[in-house]
């Protein structure tokens, strides 16, 4: 078995956080995320910023403790790709709906 890149983990994470914030989060949040503003490691900017107005304001919405944060992709990753991650999962979703 081959192990995953660090892009693969990564995407991999930011897609169980979308299914996460679906289950969990505001309704309609990805409509909510500016893909443009967005920055997977800023604590405004990253995706639980965005939708609960700071990092920690999210991850205690979310009840998340921090192996939750890096295995829901937000946190724990490099900020690069963590961020690009997110915006391809974003852009899936836009494109779906």
């Amino acid at each position: 078995m081959q192990a995953l890149t660090r892009e693969e983990l990564a995407y991999t994470s930011a897609t169980m956080g979308a299914a996460l914030l679906d289950l969990e989060g505001p309704p309609n949040w990805d409509e909510e995320i500016d893909e443009r503003k967005l920055d997977g490691c800023h604590f405004i900017r990253c995706p639980l910023g965005q939708l609960f107005g700071t990092y920690q304001h999210g991850i205690e919405a979310l009840n998340l403790d921090v192996a939750e944060e890096y295995t829901y992709g937000f946190n724990g990753h490099d900020p690069k790709i963590i961020t690009e991650a997110w915006r391809r999962v974003l852009r899936e979703r836009r494109s779906t709906s």
